[in-house]
């Protein structure tokens, strides 16, 4: 159990991260960049969404199939003084 904890905040901070990172990406991009399954990208990402670190931006333009949904980091979750 310790161990698939461990895994899911490792995932977690990666994925987080990356969302950071490349300000406007789709979970389809968080699959290929991560090598993380698409069910377990979109379980976290769902995690971030109702926690309020995460929001999704609208969709993105299609490589011929169904247009993405574009996930970007929340700015305004909270701040540090």
């Amino acid at each position: 159990m310790a161990n698939r904890f461990s895994a899911k905040n490792t995932n977690r901070v990666i994925l987080l991260k990356l969302i950071r990172e490349h300000q406007s990406v789709s979970r389809s991009k968080l699959s290929q960049l991560t090598g993380l399954t698409r069910p377990t990208i979109s379980s976290i990402v769902n995690d971030f969404t109702k926690e309020g670190l995460v929001v999704e931006t609208g969709k993105g333009i299609s490589n011929g199939g169904k247009r993405p949904i574009m996930l970007e980091f929340n700015a305004d979750y909270c701040y540090v003084i």
